[in-house]
């Protein structure tokens, strides 16, 4: 997805990925959602290393929030 917009952004765009404090560590039977979770905070630390070689990508912006948790039917 983000190849087919990257395009479409001005140069100084922000991109913003929502993941999890999850990505630090993950608890008893939640392992599935904390390796989602550290798998998007790797995607995000290698997008940024290699945005930052392209001159095209350079002055983007990737900005990774990792929220604490809520209260959501996924652990129901």
């Amino acid at each position: 997805v983000l190849q087919a917009f990257l395009p479409l952004l001005k140069t100084n765009a922000k991109i913003l990925l929502i993941g999890s404090m999850s990505s630090w560590g993950a608890l008893p039977l939640t392992g599935a959602y904390g390796i989602s979770k550290r798998t998007l905070r790797e995607f995000w630390e290698i997008l940024r290393q290699e945005f930052a070689l392209d001159s095209r990508t350079k002055k983007m912006k990737l900005i990774l929030v990792e929220p604490g948790s809520f209260k959501t039917p996924i652990w129901a």
